[in-house]
């Protein structure tokens, strides 16, 4: 078993803190993305399977997109999973 745990990845789909497309002003806002924040910093804790992906649902569309839906600019959580991989990729 430990031999597989070592070349086993978790990948999370959808682990969003809202229902139904968020809510404007909230889920598309900082706060929010403090949200995001904690869910990526639980997910680097987890052993002994390392967190390798995880898949947001909606690049656009609803109120918790990564990119807005009204103006095509980048929604707070954008930034900080953009912030995320850079912190912690090896390769940067």
């Amino acid at each position: 078993m430990a031999n597989n745990s070592e070349k086993a990845e978790l990948w999370v789909g959808e682990g969003a803190m809202a229902y139904n497309s968020g809510r404007q002003g909230v889920t598309d806002s900082f706060r929010g993305s403090l949200w995001f924040a904690n869910l990526l910093g639980a997910l680097s804790k987890t052993k002994p399977v390392a967190h390798r992906v995880y898949f947001c649902q909606v690049l656009i569309g609803g109120f918790y997109e990564l990119i807005s839906h009204e103006n095509l600019n980048p929604n707070p959580d954008y930034w900080m999973a953009y912030l995320w991989k850079k912190s912690l990729d090896p390769k940067q």
